[in-house]
Formats: C-alpha cells, structure tokens, sequence
C-alpha cells in the first residue's frame, strides 16, 4: 500500500490548474456569489466585458447607475467557504500584463485582489478609494484610489485591473473589498461590479499528513479511516495543532467534533494518528465532502512563527449507504500515467441497490484512453444490475502518447450516470484527475550542449556552435556581441 502526503495532494491540486484557479465575486444580477455582495444600486443592462465572466454568458445587467446615491460597496470572501469559480488554467489572460496562475483557491497563501467595472462614456475623474480588510479590521491593502469606468485605462472593454500588492489569507476568516466614492453623488455607482481573488503562492504546512492509500472515505455508521501527522522540524517547545472541521457534525476524529494534538521537542517526530469516523443519522444524503484544517498554537507569545501556523488540510468523503450513490476508489489515491507506456486503475460501485440497471459512461478529455474490457477509448460504460450493484467495476487509465510537448500535465475523466431508476438517473459524480508523465523532447528540459534542443548531443551541435562561432570572426558583425 503507498501512502500520499499532504504536499503531494497540494502538488496535484497545483497540476490540476485547468479546473479551478480563483474565487471571483460578483454583484449583478445574473452573475455569481451575488450573496457575498452588499449594497444597493440600480441595475443597468451594461454588461461586464471582463475575461472569465463569459464562462456563464454575457450578464443582462450590472451594478451601474449615474443617479444612485450607495456610496459604499463591499465585497466579501472567506477561503473554503465560498467555492472557487473561476474556470481558467495557468496563463489565462487577464489583460492588463496578468495572466492567470493556475492555482486552485481556499488553501491559505498569497493572493492577487483584481476588480473590474462596466464600460462607460462617463467615468468619475475623482474615482474612489478601495480597501482590502482582513475579518473587518486589519488593514490590507489600504486606500488605493481607482478611476472607475471610462473608455480609457481602466475602462472601455473593462478587464481584470489588480489592486495594490498580494495580501495573505488565512483559511476560514472573512476579508472584504471596500469601495466608497471620493466624491458623494458624482456617478457614485461607476464602482467595479466584480472582484477577483487569485492564489499566486500558497503556504507550505509545517506538518505532514499521511492518509491511508492517500484518500479518506468514511461511512455513516461504517467504514471509518484515518490519517496520521507529524511535523517537519522540531519545535523548541510545546507544539499544539487543533482542528477546525466544516461541518462538525457530520464526521468524529478520535470520537469527538475536534481534537487537540499535543507535539513536543521529544515526540515530534513521531506520527500520531488520527481515527475519522461518521455518524449515522436520519437524513439521506448524498457524497460529501468535509476538510478537515489543521493550525498550530503555542503558549510562547515570542514565537511567532508558530502562532496560527498552517499544518495541512484533509478532504473527508463521507457516503451515505440510505441513497443512492456511485463509490468511486482510485488505486493509492492517485491515478498516474505516462507517455511511454503503464497505465492505472480506479474502480466504480454502486452505494444502494438499483430498481433497474444503472450505466456509467465514463469519458475522458482526449490526453488519457479508458478501459472497461472492450478495449481502449476516449469513452466507455459500465453496467450495474440489481445483481452486481456492490461488486467493484475496474476502469484501466493509459496515456495518449501524441507528438505535442506538454510537459507534465493533467488529463479530466467524466462520468455521466443513466438509468430508468429515478435515483440514480442524472446522479452527480465525482471527476477523476490524472496526472501524465510527457514522453516528448523538452519535457524535462535540455542539457546545456544541446544547442538544437533535438534531446541528443552530437556532432549536429557541435556543427550549429561552429557556425555560432564563425559568425563572430570579424569584430562589429551584425551577429558579434561586444563582451569587453
């Protein structure tokens, strides 16, 4: 059995940058996270323009309004929380000279704060004063002036425009954007209508957790897991990481709601395990996942590195066997390939018996191939019977070797469930990523003397240096480089 580490689980959720990269918020009306927007305005049919929105269609109206008189604004963003919606890999435009990160939000780190407005002929010269806050008091990002709107910088076609330096943000607290008018009742509305929040560097836990066969699955009333941790360094006293669950009341660690793991100079090193369990109650429901945070406390107020420090999170499947469901277990908890040959498995079962057979189509994003038995393919099924519903159905992952260099990248598998059984018909399951290894020339890089870059040092580059080499014979030549 190989366990994964938390450091590797965050390394794949790196990888996995095509899926979600920030959490935008946004204040019009057909837009999303309108909950975390707070202020009154009226709604003009002025839609934003800015990169990403049109990932759920052009919006019918936006927070514009030159007659309003709100003249303050606040957005607001709790990481794991609010979900990431921002769909966009690594290198996405943001317009402006930023592209996208690629990383996947709500783990604590550093964070780029963007806004946007709506196109307008009319903007503000005095703009408006924005202010990042951390849980309402302390002071992010304080007082940069904006000039909203306009059909120059930073308006016309709008974008994404980023707001002072990257902030830190700590999992589970609240921050806020607030924006207030220069000048009361002058276009005071021409405020940005979306904020965006953008992991560009998260933070490195000081513990490291092992979950058994890198995934943990419970079930209500069932099969429980468990997962250890310890810390990287020795601390120079007392060490206590305590844990903060989303939803308390639906798992138990060590047969209570949160726990309290005592590290000293002596035992650090030494893993303690962590016993997940789930109760079973009345009320059926689906798959769910609960994240388990784990933050350090230490009696010393001089230590401040160790105070509030980030020690790793752990994703809890918990599965409720009163509904339907479709169980899903990748082989070591992670699914790996490669160009140049292997492959991987992961199975499917079903969760509650069936009242008619249930198909799984499974497919994938055209880099990896699936089987099922009747050999590879870009799409595959299973079926699931009232008779083989809680037998375990292997699905063979392999890599599609093309001719592009990628580098290591990520490959997507879908599953669309169907069946006559109202249950599981259209039933949500979850994605699998997999990790694939590139076989092409360049994926690890090229050696210093491989001037053609073909992967092979031989007389070619010695040939290509030569003529390098001839082109500089006579001092001021168009190709010579002065170097005295």
């Amino acid at each position: 059995m190989r366990t994964r580490t938390y450091a590797l689980l965050a390394l794949m959720a790196i990888l996995a940058a095509g899926a979600q990269a920030a959490f935008l918020v946004e204040a019009h009306d057909s837009g999303v996270a309108s909950d975390n927007f707070d202020g009154t305005t009226t709604r003009q049919s002025i839609p934003s323009k800015a990169p990403g929105l049109s990932i759920w269609g052009t919006a019918t109206s936006s927070v514009f309004g030159a007659s309003d008189t709100d003249n303050d604004w606040t957005y607001f963003y709790t990481p794991l929380i609010d979900a990431d919606n921002f769909l966009s890999a690594a290198g996405f435009d943001l317009t402006n000279g930023h592209v996208s990160s690629g990383l996947v939000g709500g783990l604590p780190g550093l964070y780029n704060v963007y806004i946007t407005w709506p196109p307008s002929d009319n903007p503000p010269v005095e703009g408006c004063n924005i202010t990042v806050t951390s849980d309402g008091d302390d002071n992010l990002i304080e007082a940069v002036n904006q000039r909203t709107g306009g059909t120059g910088t930073p308006g016309g076609n709008s974008g994404w425009y980023k707001i002072g330096d990257r902030v830190h943000l700590t999992t589970g607290r609240t921050y806020t954007v607030n924006q207030v008018a220069n000048v009361p009742g002058n276009f005071p509305s021409m405020r940005s209508h979306g904020v965006l929040w953008e992991l560009v560097e998260p933070d490195v836990p000081v513990a490291e957790i092992v979950e058994s066969d890198g995934v943990t699955s419970v079930e209500e009333g069932g099969e429980t897991d468990q997962y250890t941790i310890v810390l990287k360094e020795q601390p120079p006293t007392t060490i206590i990481i305590t844990t903060d669950v989303s939803e308390p009341n639906q798992i138990k660690l060590n047969g209570a709601e949160s726990l309290e793991l005592t590290f000293t100079p002596q035992n650090w090193n030494i893993p303690q395990v962590v016993h997940v369990s789930a109760e079973q109650d009345a009320t059926a429901e689906p798959e769910k996942s609960v994240w388990v945070l784990h933050i350090t406390q230490v009696a010393d107020a001089n230590l401040v590195e160790w105070h509030d420090a980030y020690a790793g999170m752990v994703t809890v499947y918990v599965r409720d066997y009163a509904v339907p469901g479709v169980k899903i277990r990748e082989t070591d908890g992670l699914t790996e390939v490669s160009e140049q040959g292997g492959a991987d498995s992961y199975t499917l079962e079903l969760l509650f018996p069936p009242t008619d057979k249930v198909t799984v189509t499974i497919t994938t994003d055209g880099q990896t191939l699936v089987d099922t038995g009747a050999g590879a393919a870009g799409t595959s099924q299973l079926v699931f019977t009232s008779a083989n519903w809680n037998e375990a159905q292997t699905v063979i992952v392999s890599a599609v070797d093309d001719a592009v260099l990628e580098g290591d990248h990520t490959s997507v598998i879908t599953h669309a469930v169907a069946s006559l059984d109202g249950g599981y018909d259209g039933l949500t399951v979850r994605k699998i990523t997999v990790h694939v290894e590139d076989n092409e020339c360049g994926a690890w890089g090229y050696l210093p003397l491989d001037l053609n870059q073909d992967c092979v040092i031989n007389i070619a580059d010695l040939a290509e240096f030569a003529a390098s080499w001839l082109e500089c014979t006579q001092p001021y030549g168009d190709s010579c480089q002065d170097v005295r």
